[in-house]
């Protein structure tokens, strides 16, 4: 069995359908043999169908248009055959879902909290309570109009708009407020709008910092401004409050907390309107019994009319069912296993992929330890803007690359193959398959929370206990942070303090956890958003209205950003505190949420390893895919796609049934099947031909797929009384689990600081399009003609590749802005004109230099490290001159880079650098490399006779002096405080000892990243093969 990799935690919720299977007994409406159902027969189905009470009031709320039908029809009204069909088909769907489908929608399903342990017993008394709340839309839109009224306006507090970027003499809103009205500017609710910074925009800005009575700011407004009238400056801002650069106390957000306070403050200090928005619960007349509420809910939504009559009324209704099921504690561990062995079988990947490259990208630019504020960060200009994929980004994403093998989608196949040839059409995952599936070749880190979402299939309450059941994976697998998909129930369950506490203990003695609170691009995702107001100690509000003088709110621009070993990390930067990100609700950030927020969430998931469900690494599009279990979780269930000849819509009835009934035959397909399209799933009976006819349609409008129906009936719901159920689990890394990183101190902030060097100052930096296979010629012939005919205006020189956006040479010059201009710049037109007319570039462009400062040191070595560069630069491009010149490859590339590496790091100092690279660089895969070239790589790379050796091998002579007579060499060593034979690297110099080792591959070798790795394989066998000389006495 897998090692035991996450534990269940409290508070299980368990997702419940509102009727159990088989409530209904009506019969089909009859279908003819050419597809037609006659009027009467659609006319007494909908009628017969539509006396269930429960289900006629769960439609009300749902479709009101469906609703006033039904009406219609029992009123006596006659409908066309066109419409009773398309209302059967309606009701038909409706009522499958409420007695299949456990997601919480409407009346149709619900939640309750389950209780764990042998000797808990489930409590199906009590009735079910229906929790009715204002619609995000209808809020939004209702508090918009009042704050067109002066009245009101005047009665609130504002403040700036934390997402407010000011630049270039204007004020920038990168995510106005959902459905905010045109700007000022004109510009319309798009993702960027402006106003002009003029001196009154700039000084409202400034006011309103922090939050400010509008009252108070229009009367300050008009002592600073005297010369403009009450009345213009109360217009201009309330263009500010309305196109969102000015935040509300009354814009939605959280409705928790004392946000009816402010609203009644605002809208009805005297008890007026405001007060009829606190609903209560919706009550039923006594002795009436479910479904006997529609006359409750119009009332509601007559009341909503009364308080905004220019806005469509609208409410969201949640369901909390009268069941109190109980599991055994052994259903928990059977989760457990379950989650474990699928996080160890999961690709390795980034949680999100385009993290990848945007944290190689981080480390490059700022290096590891460097603090950098969020706001610079994420600024395309100032730093690295947002990733690539992001809607403000510079550039499109790149597209996900598959994380399967060709040897896991062969293994896959092979499964797949056997499984459909044998009786169960099963795949068992046993140790012996997950162990060819996995890889636990390097370390991984798993999610510190997540949760999982599993249907509980047992016969009776006696069975589950007995252990006789089956776990279900369903459609909706769960989410990567535990309580993201019940925290908005958490009121209505009254598991809020159960959630926080699961919330805060995950992040680790060393993290605070913080809600990212934010204004949605749709409103009415608000409804999903409604978290409890405390359910974190902090949160990170954005573009919503929040005090930051207040000890629980977290400016976002007072937070940086930092590189570690496996990620990126945030840091409080009023406190050095590390800072985990959370957001707690199910909203799709990609294009319902400011890009801030996404980054918040991805950083928070960039140091491990993520969790999936099951994937068929590409064979997804096969017809039919066999079960998949793991003990007795069904992990997946059997599943078939329509053939293309159920998908043509042309066919006739009897031409489409015969297509249906082939399909069936050739995959076994069973009668009772659950039709699934996303996540919205139901059970149709095959053998029914209303059925078909449903099937038929949902093949007309969506991508669907069809799956087993595992509750054999529903029997397999007995233990829930029939009704479907999905039993959601937190769990929690486990205690004995390596967090990442979780054993560092906390973190001394060094921001990041950037200097830029512009064309005409003493920096003249020029990029050399080539392509790769050109550059050593580049490198080894042309550049140095280049640099020994400007060497006498010119103090320092280097050289690096780079592929971004595309290949080219990245040369840099130093000396007197004067001497540049003079005579560099025009000897590089020359060099480079003759370059292009000979083809060894495509062409030149002149940049600005932004030097690594911190990637190698900070600010007071930044200097010494490009004298490191210009000695590098000069061996490099001596040795691929030789290379090119000798044509000798005798020396593979991976060994004469582990031979450079050497003579820099012993020219460094008289230091031990064999002992600490043994130490420092890991024992990974590449070793291998090593093992087949010991001899050469011992041979060729001796500690403390590295540069010798080096400059033998490659006849360069000089080459050892070089190292050794340039001052700044030993004086960057002294700064790393490598000076001495016991000397250590400084605390936060190693990275940039390790950055040195990744240039020199880049200048002499290229960039290559698999042979980079097995460069340092070399360096660090060699390191360890030396220190076990000296430990025996051999060296």
């Amino acid at each position: 069995m897998d090692q035991v990799r996450f534990r269940a935690r409290r508070p299980l919720v368990m997702r419940l359908s509102a009727v159990p299977r088989g409530t209904r007994s009506l019969t089909s409406p009859v279908v003819a043999s050419d597809g037609t159902v006659e009027s009467a027969q659609l006319k007494t189905y909908l009628l017969d169908l539509a006396k269930d009470p429960v289900l006629r009031e769960a439609v009300h709320v749902a479709s009101g248009s469906l609703s006033r039908s039904l009406d219609e029809l029992e009123a006596g009204r006659e409908l066309s055959l066109k419409k009773l069909t398309s209302l059967a088909m309606s009701l038909s769907r409706y009522a499958l879902r409420m007695e299949s489908r456990s997601t919480p929608f409407g009346l149709f399903a619900g939640l309750t909290t389950v209780a764990v342990g042998a000797s808990a017993t489930p409590d199906d008394s009590g009735t079910a309570v229906r929790s009715v709340g204002l619609d995000g839309q209808w809020l939004h839109e209702t508090v918009a109009g009042w704050l067109r009224d002066p009245r009101i306006r005047r009665r609130t507090k504002v403040m700036t708009n934390n997402l407010v970027d000011v630049r270039d003499g204007r004020a920038w809103l990168t995510w106005p407020v959902a459905g905010a009205p045109d700007s000022p500017e004109g510009a319309g609710a798009r993702q960027e709008t402006s106003v002009r910074l003029t001196t009154f925009v700039e000084w409202v800005l400034d006011r309103a910092s922090v939050p400010v009575p509008f009252a108070t700011l229009l009367s300050r407004a008009a002592e600073d401004f005297d010369g403009h009238s009450a009345v213009d400056l109360e217009r201009v801002l309330s263009q500010l409050t309305t196109s969102g650069f000015l935040v509300t106390s009354l814009t939605p957000g959280k409705t928790g907390g004392d946000y009816w306070d402010r609203v009644t403050e605002a809208v009805a200090p005297d008890g007026g309107d405001a007060a009829l928005l606190a609903l209560p619960e919706w009550d039923e007349p006594e002795g009436s019994g479910p479904g006997r509420g529609r006359t409750a809910w119009d009332g509601a939504l007559a009341r909503l009319r009364e308080i905004s009559p220019d806005v469509t009324p609208q409410l969201r209704v949640d369901l909390r069912m009268p069941h109190r099921p109980a599991v055994p504690a052994d259903v928990l561990r059977e989760v457990e296993q379950y989650a474990s062995s699928m996080w160890r079988i999961a690709p390795e990947a980034e949680p999100r992929p385009h993290l990848r490259e945007y944290r190689e990208r981080f480390k490059d630019r700022y290096g590891m330890g460097a603090a950098v504020a969020l706001p610079d960060l994420v600024d395309p200009h100032r730093g690295l803007g947002y990733p690539r994929g992001y809607a403000g980004a510079a550039g499109p994403g790149d597209a996900v690359r598959p994380t399967a093998t060709a040897d896991r989608r062969a293994l896959l196949g092979e499964l797949v193959q056997e499984a459909l040839n044998s009786g169960p059409r099963e795949i068992r995952l046993t140790d012996a398959v997950l162990d060819e599936l996995s890889d636990d070749s390097t370390a991984q880190v798993p999610l510190p929370t997540m949760e999982l979402c599993l249907q509980v299939l047992a016969k009776s309450e006696q069975h589950l206990r007995d252990g006789d059941y089956r776990l279900l994976t369903p459609p909706f697998t769960g989410s990567w942070l535990a309580g993201a998909s019940t925290a908005r129930f958490a009121d209505l369950l009254r598991t809020g303090k159960d959630l926080s506490v699961l919330l805060r203990s995950a992040a680790g003695p060393d993290r605070i956890t913080a809600e990212v609170v934010f204004a949605p691009r749709a409103a009415r995702a608000l409804n999903v958003m409604q978290t409890p107001v405390d359910l974190l100690p902090f949160e990170i509000p954005l573009g919503v209205y929040a005090d930051s003088r207040s000890g629980r709110v977290i400016d976002w621009r007072d937070l940086l950003v930092t590189a570690t070993p496996s990620g990126l990390e945030l840091i409080w930067g009023r406190t050095g505190q590390r800072v985990v990100p959370v957001v707690a609700h199910m909203l799709e950030l990609e294009s319902g949420a400011p890009d801030l927020a996404r980054l918040l969430n991805d950083l928070a998931l960039s140091q491990v390893k993520p969790w999936h469900a099951w994937r068929w690494a590409g064979l997804e599009a096969l017809p039919a895919l066999p079960r998949v279990t793991r003990g007795r979780t069904i992990v997946f269930p059997m599943r078939w796609k329509p053939s293309r000849h159920m998908r043509d819509h042309t066919s006739s009835w009897p031409e489409w049934n015969a297509a249906l009934d082939a399909w069936r035959e050739r995959y076994g397909v069973p009668d009772e099947v659950r039709v699934m399209h996303r996540d919205r799933a139901h059970t149709l009976d095959l053998g029914d031909e209303w059925h078909r006819k449903l099937l038929r349609n949902e093949l007309m409008h969506n991508e669907i797929s069809v799956y087993e129906d595992l509750t054999e009936g529903g029997t397999g719901l007995g233990w829930t009384n029939g009704h479907n159920n999905e039993l959601v689990v937190p769990l929690v890394a486990s205690a004995e689990e390596p967090a990442a990183d979780r054993s560092r101190p906390p973190v001394p902030v060094r921001r990041a600081r950037k200097t830029f060097h512009f064309p005409g100052g003493e920096w003249l930096y020029a990029r050399f399009l080539v392509a790769p296979q050109r550059q050593n010629l580049l490198i080894g012939t042309h550049l140095p003609r280049l640099i020994r005919d400007v060497s006498a205006h010119i103090d320092n020189w280097f050289f690096i590749r780079y592929n971004d956006p595309e290949p080219h040479i990245r040369l840099r010059m130093r000396g007197r802005p004067a001497e540049l201009a003079a005579h560099v710049l025009p000897a590089l037109e020359r060099h480079a004109r003759t370059l292009k007319e000979c083809g060894a570039i495509a062409s030149v462009q002149l940049d600005t230099y932004e030097p690594e400062v911190q990637r190698y040191g900070g600010e007071s070595a930044i200097a010494l490290a490009e004298e490191v560069f210009a000695v590098d630069s000069q061996v490099a491009a001596a040795q691929v001159r030789w290379r090119l010149r000798t044509g000798r490859d005798a020396v593979p590339d991976e060994v004469l880079a582990a031979m450079n590496y050497a003579t820099f790091l012993e020219s460094l100092g008289p230091w031990d650098w064999a002992s600490w690279i043994a130490r420092t660089l890991l024992l990974r895969p590449e070793h291998a490399f090593f093992q087949r070239h010991r001899r050469l790589a011992t041979q060729l790379v001796p500690p403390g006779r590295a540069a010798e050796k080096t400059a033998e091998v490659v006849g360069l002579p000089g080459l050892r002096d070089l190292w050794a007579q340039t001052p700044a060499v030993r004086a960057y060593g002294s700064f790393l405080g490598v000076d001495g034979p016991q000397a250590e690297p400084a605390p936060g110099t190693e990275d940039a000892i390790l950055a040195m080792l990744h240039m020199q591959h880049n200048r002499l070798i290229g960039i290559n990243a698999e042979k980079e790795k097995r460069s340092y394989a070399v360096l660090r066998g060699v390191a360890q093969a030396h220190a076990e000389r000296v430990r025996r006495g051999f060296a």
